[in-house]
């Protein structure tokens, strides 16, 4: 396999941190060489970027991750490079030292560092379902399923305050409009930014996040930092006859703060229940559907998710999506997808956090990130969520507010 090419610039990154490098370990096989010479310093700095962009990625407190130190081994073996997951570690501490006050700190930063801004506490913390704060899934609407559902989904009623709108838009299979993009459009004059995302699938009520309830948007013309949420979709099995006969996945939309200068689009990824990803990922523009004073509402494009009813549940069985817009990532989503006996399509919020791979990217690029090989460590059954020991007050009421409609 060749290797992933990288999406963002990374030669001017390396600039900022290459003269702060001093390296004392030498590799003990005698060659006399260091163990984390400039060269693999740049392969391990671009594993950490595909590692937050893959399905893999968790947060905890101090920039721990469960998966990371593993993810960055197979990462550097693919590259040739042999490191023990100890020596994967010791650098990780080492870099969060050497890349303080830097852009690319985010890359080895834990939760509450990401959020230690103007934020209020019970909105920018990440979130961990638990019995107190359960997830609000939206089908059938008069029942909400709490997380991580017990053996018998047994339900409870939470977020009192979530609600569903009657007005969303009735378009389950959306016109594609293509918006267009020469330097005639409005230019940008302030970094742009995901306001609102919403999900629609035949037999379900609309899905409306509001982003900017989950983390208050910064004040222009500082640039707003890009969220990463992840939902559980519910889908039927293409045989079952209780399903909606006419559908076939989950349409995508998102409303940005300001119409595109240049280019807007979309990278899909899909990965099997090992995490293998597929070696190309899908590529798309977005589709402006409505501008409302000055906001666009932008269709993702059709993808795997859209066919996301007959995906094959031994290969497809993780999603991941990529805004990004004039060069900047604006959201990262990604979908589990449930095929557990459901007979409705629903979705369900498990968390949210913010972006930690690289927010400014190249759109012409569409990358795949590395296969990641498990390992025992890492049991192909395991469920793969956003659980943190950094916990939210029980009282937050960013979550239900974030999840009704405008």
């Amino acid at each position: 396999m060749n290797p992933p090419q990288p999406i963002a610039d990374t030669q001017a990154i390396f600039k900022s941190i290459t003269p702060l490098r001093k390296h004392r370990k030498l590799l003990r096989d005698g060659s006399g060489g260091a163990v984390w010479p400039e060269n693999v310093e740049e392969i391990f700095l671009q594993g950490l970027r595909e590692y937050w962009e893959s399905p893999w990625a968790t947060y905890s407190g101090r920039g721990r991750s469960r998966y990371r130190n593993q993810y960055l081994v197979d990462y550097l073996a693919s590259q040739n490079i042999q490191r023990t997951k100890k020596q994967v570690a010791s650098h990780i501490q080492v870099l969060r030292n050497m890349l303080k006050g830097e852009p690319e700190y985010n890359l080895v930063a834990g939760a509450d560092e990401l959020f230690q801004d103007s934020v209020k506490v019970e909105d920018h913390q990440l979130l961990t379902i638990d019995d107190d704060v359960s997830s609000a899934s939206n089908s059938p609407p008069d029942q909400l399923h709490e997380f991580p559902p017990s053996p018998g989904e047994s339900t409870s009623p939470a977020f009192p305050g979530l609600s569903y709108s009657p007005t969303s838009p009735p378009l389950l299979y959306p016109r594609h409009r293509r918006l267009p993009t020469s330097k005639t459009s409005t230019p940008l004059r302030f970094p742009n930014r995901a306001v609102t995302f919403t999900l629609l699938a035949e037999g379900m009520t609309p899905f409306i996040v509001n982003l900017d309830k989950l983390v208050a948007p910064a004040a222009l013309p500082s640039r707003t930092h890009p969220l990463t949420l992840r939902l559980r979709l519910s889908v039927p099995a293409a045989d079952d006859p209780r399903a909606p006969q006419t559908m076939h996945g989950f349409f995508a939309s998102v409303r940005l703060a300001a119409i595109w200068s240049e280019h807007a689009k979309v990278f899909t990824r899909v990965y099997d229940p090992a995490g293998q990803c597929a070696p190309q990922a899908e590529a798309g523009p977005l589709h402006a559907s409505n501008i409302d004073l000055g906001t666009v509402l932008a269709e993702l494009p059709e993808s795997t998710l859209t066919r996301a009813h007959w995906c094959d549940p031994t290969t497809q069985t993780t999603i991941t999506q990529q805004v990004v817009v004039d060069d900047a990532v604006l959201l990262f989503v990604v979908y589990d997808l449930d095929r557990r006996a459901h007979s409705m399509p629903s979705v369900e919020f498990v968390s949210f956090q913010k972006y930690a791979g690289s927010s400014e990217a190249r759109a012409s690029a569409a990358p795949a990130p590395v296969q990641h090989q498990q390992q025992q460590q890492q049991p192909q059954t395991a469920q793969m969520y956003y659980y943190t020991s950094y916990i939210p007050p029980t009282t937050s009421s960013s979550l239900s507010a974030a999840l009704n409609p405008i």
